[in-house]
């Protein structure tokens, strides 16, 4: 969650929501791909400091070219996570 903004959901005005959404557009990517281990709660269970794999992809240039000349689009840059935890510890 971007630290001033929170999380951008559908709760927010539509104009609350675009400048929440820019301005974690600009904050995530100063940080993503340094992340290498992420605190989980799952089922009251806590897993600190659990390894993850971070995937990262850009838009296809040429299709965010192509979109940018109609004067619909910027590029993008998608964030996928994946985390494994074993909840045996948790378990009573």
């Amino acid at each position: 969650m971007h630290p001033e903004w929170g999380q951008c959901g559908p709760l927010l005005a539509p104009e609350a929501y675009l400048d929440c959404y820019n301005a974690q557009s600009e904050w995530i990517p100063q940080w993503a791909d340094r992340v290498q281990r992420a605190n989980v709660m799952l089922d009251g269970c806590s897993f600190m400091g659990v390894p993850m794999t971070l995937y990262t992809r850009r838009d296809d240039i040429m299709l965010w070219w192509a979109q940018r000349l109609q004067g619909s689009s910027k590029p993008y840059t998608r964030h996928t996570a994946t985390i494994a935890a074993n909840q045996k510890p948790c378990e009573p």
